[in-house]
């Protein structure tokens, strides 16, 4: 236990645990992604941050 300010304070650690294959979210989707999403994805950022600052002047 550590005293902060004459006050009783408990340092905790977190433990990371490594998730087993049955409850990894990894993957679960794959049979459903479209490659023409993704190949859009790449260049939405861009788009997305010229539109909006364009005329910010």
């Amino acid at each position: 236990m550590i005293a902060n300010n004459d006050k009783p304070a408990v340092l905790s650690t977190p433990v990371h645990q490594k998730a087993s294959k049955s409850t990894q979210a990894k993957g679960q989707l794959a049979a459903y992604a479209n490659p023409q999403k993704r190949k859009d994805e790449a260049e939405a950022f861009e788009k997305g941050m010229l539109s909006k600052h364009a005329d910010a002047s």
